[in-house]
């Protein structure tokens, strides 16, 4: 039976920044994904983009 290593909430390297007054909690994993940062940016963007309206 083959077991998987799972990292729990608190082994998550985190970073806790405020924008505009609201907090912003940034989590890491041990191997970066270009593919995934292009896409959060893009929803991030958009979403500030739609709040400016």
């Amino acid at each position: 039976m083959k077991q998987e290593n799972q990292i729990t909430a608190a082994e998550v390297p985190t970073l806790e920044i405020e924008i505009q007054g609201h907090k912003v909690t940034l989590c890491f994993t041990e191997k970066a994904d270009p593919e995934l940062a292009v896409r959060v940016k893009q929803a991030l963007i958009g979403t500030y983009l739609q709040m400016e309206k």
